[in-house]
């Protein structure tokens, strides 16, 4: 048996994973204790495999033994009770809408993801509904009593982001006429959702990382700090790599945010999940507005499946809000779509000539090497095999009847 607020002590050097063996085995066994590794000669990958294993901290050097140990005692001293079990989830992998292998993947993942306690990155385009795997990660955690905060790092100017984050307190600056916790500090016990992370200035990820190591917060104008317990989801439409290259976010923040990590594709890689999107909008604005629209016609529904729908789940369901501003009777035809839909579809089904081409000469110029052609056209490798099939680009052999098709 493991005491729940011991701290076990392990060294892990590159030849010797010993410790990072006996941690899994500690963790398996449904031990919560909070466990330090010194790592002798550190590396990232090797910090990401400890921390990905359930240690709560490492020691640069044994000077900073203690320290971390206190650390360490007062963030466990603070947690709920490792035997307490988790609330009820207040929603269940149901609103995960779909019957794609991607939506099976990703509801097979979740739980494991709420279940441990590190941080996540969750990757995708705009509308794709990291938010909402965000929330079904903290529900189904044993954090669940405790807040889910919401911060859009896109949405706050940077000059305030600070402030939002981290609070203030009277005096602080300007206008400060009264002292205001931040999100990290209302977060507490609970989990903080960094939505849009790609877009926090350097100096504020300095700040994050900072409260990250340290586990705790100090207000804007304040000396006092303030023990944090917080578990970290984070969310980004772009490429954080992209953005380590050109030095605009910090790899050491990326390394701590991305210890477990999660894409959501988009919507037009998993096509056979859009009747399935469609009727359960339509279920819940029925519901909500007391209509009874009862589905689509055959080339309405045609005409949703073909789109790409650049916007994804955010798109499609602000098209159904649309058509319920005037809820046809029966079925919904072509005649009742928007406006913006109708011009949108008809640009993308004037298009493929162009997409063809490119496609064909992408599979040409890498002789006809897919993942290849994928990173030369921007694609996705789904994407891909998607628009081959479409254009009827099936294989090398039937290269040259396409090519004299196209042209």
């Amino acid at each position: 048996m493991y005491r729940t607020d011991a701290i076990c002590l392990g060294e892990l050097e590159p030849a010797g994973p010993d410790s990072l063996e006996s941690l899994r085995r500690i963790r398996s066994e449904g031990c919560r204790a909070p466990v330090v590794l010194w790592l002798r000669n550190r590396t990232e990958a090797m910090l990401l495999e400890a921390l990905r294993a359930g240690a709560a901290d490492y020691l640069k050097d044994t000077d900073s033994l203690a320290a971390v140990a206190a650390a360490v005692c007062e963030s466990a001293a603070n947690r709920i009770p490792a035997t307490c079990p988790p609330a009820p989830a207040r929603e269940s992998l149901s609103r995960i809408i779909g019957v794609s292998p991607a939506m099976d993947h990703l509801r097979s993942q979740l739980p494991g993801l709420a279940a441990s306690d590190c941080s996540v990155l969750i990757s995708g385009e705009t509308g794709t509904g990291k938010d909402l795997a965000a929330e079904l990660i903290h529900n189904r955690s044993r954090r669940s009593r405790s807040p889910l905060v919401c911060i859009n790092c896109a949405a706050v100017p940077d000059s305030l982001l600070e402030s939002e984050l981290f609070g203030y307190d009277r005096g602080a600056f300007t206008g400060a006429s009264a002292s205001h916790p931040g999100k990290l500090e209302c977060a507490n016990h609970g989990t903080i959702f960094l939505d849009e992370i790609g877009e926090m200035s350097l100096h504020a990820q300095c700040k994050l990382l900072r409260v990250l190591e340290a586990r705790e917060v100090q207000r804007l104008g304040s000396n006092a700090s303030i023990p944090l317990d917080v578990r970290i989801v984070a969310a980004s439409n772009q490429n954080l790599a992209g953005l380590i290259a050109a030095k605009t976010f910090r790899s050491d923040l990326f390394f701590r945010l991305s210890v477990a990590r999660l894409h959501l594709p988009p919507l037009r890689e998993r096509k056979q999940d859009i009747p399935e999107l469609l009727h359960y909008y339509l279920g819940v604005l029925n519901r909500r507005t007391g209509n009874a629209v009862a589905g689509w016609t055959d080339a309405a529904l045609r005409s949703l499946t073909d789109y790409d729908w650049p916007g994804n789940i955010r798109e499609l369901r602000n098209l159904l809000k649309a058509i319920f501003i005037y809820p046809p009777s029966g079925l919904i035809g072509t005649g009742d779509l928007p406006e913006w839909f109708l011009s949108a579809a008809m640009r993308q089904a004037t298009a493929p000539g162009d997409d063809r081409e490119r496609l064909i000469g992408a599979l040409s110029s890498t002789r006809w090497n897919k993942t290849r052609a994928a990173a030369e056209l921007k694609w996705s490798r789904m994407t891909l095999y998607r628009k081959m099939k479409k254009y009827g680009i099936a294989s090398e052999a039937n290269f040259d009847s396409v090519c004299t098709a196209s042209g």
